[in-house]
């Protein structure tokens, strides 16, 4: 049995009994079966679906064609045009969808007061870099475009996501950032931010956790062409250059791999002169904001991070 100081209790609890009964790697599994894998397991640890949020389908442009995407907007957000968060998925370029963030998108909405709308773009290894970073940046601009037929407020609309969802929001921040047309505040969740940082990992982070060195390596592997190199700042954001970019908030776990180069990340665009937050929920791993059912600290954080876009975008937060 794995052990670990400073572990949540709790989330210890959940280690040991996902490592008594393991599943399937997912590098093991066919390419369906994986993702139906990651679905089930991301519905099964969230809690009840929250209410007092209206949920509609809509699609947004994409770097190829028009992708399907979510609008959640709170019961309680006031009138005129709104603030709006588009928020990129997880699941390391290659897993997730809009059914395995519902549960994080529906608070960060009803919490936020901000509008959010997920995207579900394009997946490797059916379509590697740069599909799924072309759709974000697309889809940003399509919804900039129509935010007065959406009710929203085109200088407020911030870029998020968690994971690779992350990664995808900060460089397409990157991308975005010559348009006139840009993100007002960039949320990122545990984001990859260098995507060649495997070899100085902290590997005791990594050991027996949701999130492992393998599992990255695998997720590089669909998500990366071998011509690429993993210190463009399209793939690994910290090597762009991070000047003039938007205020940021980045929360990042202690138990988790992507830990320290998230915390860097909030460092560089600092000395960059962006005002950028960074918080470390130092008891807990990647990927514990799915478990809202499992975990007091997983709803905790979700308001934490509501409350942060609510500031950033000038919106009116729920206490």
């Amino acid at each position: 049995m794995f052990t670990f100081d400073g572990l949540h209790p709790q989330a210890q609890l959940f280690i040991d009994m996902l490592r008594a009964s393991p599943p399937p790697p997912y590098d093991e599994m066919a390419l369906g079966e994986a993702r139906a894998l990651f679905r089930d397991t991301m519905l099964r640890f969230r809690g009840p679906v929250q209410t007092g949020v209206a949920v509609k389908s809509m699609v947004l442009a994409g770097g190829a064609d028009d992708r399907p995407a979510r609008i959640y907007r709170s019961d309680a957000a006031g009138e005129g045009a709104l603030p709006a968060l588009l928020f990129m998925h997880g699941g390391g370029w290659v897993l997730g969808d809009l059914e395995t963030h519902d549960d994080i998108c529906r608070r960060l909405a009803i919490t936020s007061g901000v509008v959010v709308v997920s995207l579900d773009y394009r997946l490797a290894p059916e379509h590697p870099f740069p599909a799924g970073l072309d759709d974000t940046v697309a889809a940003f601009r399509d919804l900039v475009a129509r935010a007065g037929t959406l009710g929203l407020d085109p200088a407020r609309i911030a870029i998020g996501g968690d994971s690779a969802g992350g990664n995808l929001a900060a460089a397409a921040t990157l991308q975005l950032r010559r348009d006139d047309i840009r993100p007002a505040f960039q949320l990122l969740i545990y984001p990859a931010t260098d995507l060649g940082t495997g070899q100085t990992r902290d590997k005791r982070s990594a050991e027996g956790l949701f999130l492992t060195e393998r599992l990255l390596r695998w997720f590089r592997s669909c998500y990366v062409p071998e011509s690429v190199s993993l210190e463009d700042p399209r793939l690994s954001p910290a090597h762009g250059d991070l000047t003039g970019l938007p205020p940021a908030h980045i929360l990042t776990a202690r138990f988790d791999p992507l830990q320290r180069e998230g915390e860097a990340y909030a460092a560089a665009l600092n000395a960059a002169g962006v005002a950028a937050s960074h918080v470390c929920a130092e008891s807990m791993f990647h990927g514990f904001l799915h478990m809202t059912a499992w975990f007091a600290d997983a709803r905790t954080a979700i308001d934490a991070l509501a409350h942060k876009l609510a500031r950033g975008l000038g919106a009116v937060s729920s206490s």
